[in-house]
């Protein structure tokens, strides 16, 4: 789990029907998720965060 703050996001218990939740936030929004059935995958990205290269690396390990 990561720490959130930002405005928009997306609640991980909505993405279930087509998304794969990969990283989740400490509030239950999804801070990364891959679209089951298409190319697709949506970030939020904090580059000036720590950890940053944890989140890269569990992104690259779920789409091999």
């Amino acid at each position: 789990l990561v720490t959130c703050y930002h405005n928009n996001s997306v609640k991980s218990s909505k993405l279930k029907k087509f998304f794969d939740n990969v990283y989740e936030a400490t509030d239950g929004t999804s801070e990364v998720f891959i679209n089951k059935y298409r190319k697709q995958i949506g970030i939020m990205w904090h580059p000036e965060r720590e950890n940053k290269n944890m989140l890269f690396k569990k992104i690259i390990e779920y789409l091999k």
